[in-house]
């Protein structure tokens, strides 16, 4: 036994997840480590280590249905294993494990354990190590739903199995008041952080009200937070595109993380600091030089998936995308969504639950009762206030070649995951919204300048696509 069956009896039999930390402790006491050993090595108190170990043998405890401690857990943790593998066979072990999550809707973050992650070369290697330079800070930024909020919990992740104090901060989480005021979203961030890397709130203390919200905030983590840490601290901030209703609350809250960044090249204690902003450029239209300021450090894009890592993630859906029949589900399912994560995982989703062949649920894919209604309606609710984007993306869905249009223009269908560029012209992202859009913006009674219907196509491959 190894303790990787450990963790897979967990995942496979308890809602609740261990903390990255938590996993850590149990590799390390699995390993024979003192406690003394973990926290010097992972760079805690003592007493917070243990309290941690005690909250995981209590968790453990359930799982076994029995008393475990640190002395016990491996021989308690054998039987238990053992017993488990008498219900759930080797062979029907990973079935068991994939069958839940395919169950579970495709909504949210993937799960750190899940196997449904597809890892997209270099993106995550590139973040592991950006993550490890002194001061490091990384803007991780694409169309919604593009799997984001999915790498932001694996780089969190990887700062802590590279023993760094690390933080989530998600601006979904924040209160309306805490947009009302500068003083009052920083105060929210630093309590925060404080509480994340189990330190005690001092911001009465260190907050002073004449010198202003971004020097008392600097001044807390450089005189309070930082120093206490003794180690990399790795801040990751999702969903920040939240505050572009506030444009003004927006521009200074990234003007400081700029600053903090570039702090990093002065002052050796600034370099403790890594940060990873994470944003959705799905916004139709904003003052031209707003987007620039979340450029703060590297930026990372993350591409949509390739016709092969389609059919790798159809497998793991245990389709039967095999040979020459299976490279071909692949390309039509990629054609298209054009890759797009969600939109793919979606398709896979409801081919595993339902008996349809591919080729039905794209026929369908546009109607009201198609499955993708939810994410094409709410491209229409964001299109509904800018005529002139809705008279460009005009020009795009009644032209196969790509076309060349407004600068400005062509940037924010880009940012909205509509259109890609290429040069100075565009083409439209997936053959999935042409249909759609030639309907539903009251374009349906003019002469299509050059249209192949998708929808048409599609249609004639049925019959011979089969689940």
């Amino acid at each position: 036994m190894i303790l990787d069956d450990v963790l897979t009896l967990w995942n496979t039999t308890q809602a609740k997840k261990l903390t990255p930390l938590q996993e850590q402790i149990l590799r390390y006491a699995w390993e024979g480590f003192t406690y003394h050993a973990m926290a010097e090595t992972l760079h805690y108190q003592d007493s917070y280590i243990k309290n941690l170990a005690s909250q995981l043998w209590q968790d453990l405890s359930i799982l076994a249905e029995d008393s475990i401690t640190k002395n016990n857990f491996r021989i308690k943790l054998k039987s238990c294993w053992q017993d488990f593998q008498q219900q759930f066979p080797q062979s029907s072990l990973k079935k068991a494990i994939l069958a839940k999550e395919l169950l579970e809707f495709p909504a949210g973050p993937v799960p750190l354990n899940s196997h449904l992650y597809l890892e997209r070369p270099p993106i995550e290697d590139v973040a592991y190590q950006e993550i490890q330079h002194p001061g490091s800070a990384i803007s991780l930024r694409g169309p919604s739903k593009i799997g984001k909020s999915s790498l932001l919990t694996r780089i969190l992740q990887q700062g802590a199995v590279l023993g760094y104090a690390t933080v989530s901060i998600d601006f979904q989480s924040a209160d309306l008041e805490h947009f009302q005021r500068f003083d009052k979203l920083w105060h929210w961030l630093c309590a925060n952080i404080s509480q994340q890397v189990n330190l005690p709130s001092r911001l009465a203390e260190y907050w002073q009200q004449d010198i202003g919200t971004k020097v008392n905030a600097t001044l807390y983590l450089q005189e309070y937070v930082l120093p206490q840490l003794n180690r990399p601290l790795l801040i990751g901030f999702n969903e920040i595109n939240r505050l572009i209703e506030y444009s003004s609350l927006a521009a200074d809250f990234l003007s400081l993380l700029r600053f903090w960044h570039e702090k990093s090249k002065q002052v050796p204690l600034w370099q403790r600091l890594r940060l990873v902003i994470v944003h959705s450029t799905a916004y139709p239209l904003l003052d031209t030089g707003y987007p620039s300021q979340f450029n703060v450090g590297m930026p990372l894009e993350l591409p949509p998936f390739t016709s092969e890592q389609v059919r790798e993630l159809a497998l793991r859906h245990e389709l039967e995308w095999k040979g020459e029949f299976g490279l071909k589900q692949a390309q039509l399912l990629w054609k298209a969504v054009g890759g797009h994560p969600y939109l793919v995982r979606l398709a896979l989703y409801h081919l595993y639950h339902s008996q349809r062949s591919l080729a039905d649920i794209l026929a369908e894919a546009t109607k009201p009762t198609g499955i993708y209604r939810n994410h094409l309606q709410g491209y229409l609710m964001d299109l509904h206030d800018y005529p002139h984007l809705t008279n460009t993306l005009y020009r795009v869905v009644t032209q196969i070649e790509p076309v060349r249009l407004d600068a400005i223009a062509a940037a924010q269908l880009e940012r909205m995951g509509l259109v890609k560029l290429e040069g100075d012209t565009a083409r439209l992202c997936c053959e999935l919204y042409r249909p759609f859009f030639q309907k539903h913006l009251g374009l349906s009674n003019r002469e299509p300048l050059s249209v192949i219907s998708y929808q048409s196509s599609v249609m004639s491959e049925r019959g011979i696509m089969t689940h």
